[in-house]
């Protein structure tokens, strides 16, 4: 999961994550996409070799008027169970 923290409405915050093959096969991902508008997802890479990283770069931009920010970006990925990988990303606005 992604915490961006205490943010400010209408500005934009960024947040990297690493992706870290752990299996003994290579990974082939899709392009990522989020349940919400304000969050934006991308990946460096299209394939991942056993032991390889990768970066997956998210951008929030939240809207005025919300207490809270919650959301999932989603990658499918082919060669892992549910052949997709969700992560959780939450933030708090400041008034």
């Amino acid at each position: 999961q992604v915490n961006f923290g205490a943010v400010a409405a209408g500005e934009l915050f960024t947040s990297k994550v690493l992706l870290r093959n752990q299996g003994k096969k290579p990974l082939t991902f899709g392009a990522p996409h989020s349940t919400a508008a304000e969050l934006v997802a991308q990946i460096s890479e299209t394939s991942l070799a056993s032991g390889a990283e990768m970066i997956l770069e998210l951008q929030l931009t939240p809207k005025p008027g919300q207490a809270r920010f919650s959301g999932y970006v989603l990658v499918p990925v082919e060669g892992v169970p549910k052949n997709e990988l969700r992560i959780p990303v939450y933030a708090t606005l400041k008034n």
